[in-house]
C-alpha cells in the first residue's frame, strides 16, 4: 500500500510542475519517501496512505518524532550534497484510497 501511494502522489506531484529526485533516501536518522524540487526549492516529503478512516486521516499517522527524524534526514541530504544552496521545506501528501472509487490526495506544505 505504501509504494502505491508513493507513486501517486509523485505522478500528482509532476503534474503539478515538480521534478522527480530521489524516492525511499535513507539516512542513519530515518528515510525519507519522496524528494521533489520545484524550482529552486527541495521540497523533502512524507506519503501516508490509507484504505479506511477507521483509524483516522492518513496525515494523522505522522508524529512530531517522525518530522523530526525527516528534518534531520533533510540535514544530512543536504550536507551529502552541497550543490543544493536553495530553500527546502518538509511536506506530507496524504492518500485516501478506499477500495471503491478514486483517491483522494490532500497536501499538507511546510509542517515542520
Amino acid at each position: 500500500m505504501g509504494s502505491w501511494g508513493e507513486e501517486h502522489a509523485q505522478k500528482w506531484l509532476e503534474e503539478r510542475g515538480f521534478e522527480f529526485f530521489a524516492k525511499n533516501y535513507t539516512t542513519e536518522y530515518g528515510e525519507i519517501d519522496l524528494i521533489m524540487r520545484k524550482a529552486d526549492r527541495l521540497h523533502f516529503v512524507e506519503v501516508k496512505t490509507r484504505r479506511t478512516k477507521r483509524y483516522g486521516n492518513p496525515e494523522d499517522a505522522v508524529t512530531g518524532k517522525k518530522l523530526a527524524h525527516m528534518a534531520d534526514s533533510a540535514q544530512r541530504f543536504l550536507q551529502l550534497h552541497p550543490e543544493y544552496e536553495g530553500e527546502w521545506q518538509i511536506d506530507v501528501i496524504a492518500v485516501y484510497a478506499p477500495s471503491q472509487g478514486v483517491a483522494e490526495i490532500r497536501w499538507f506544505e511546510n509542517v515542520a
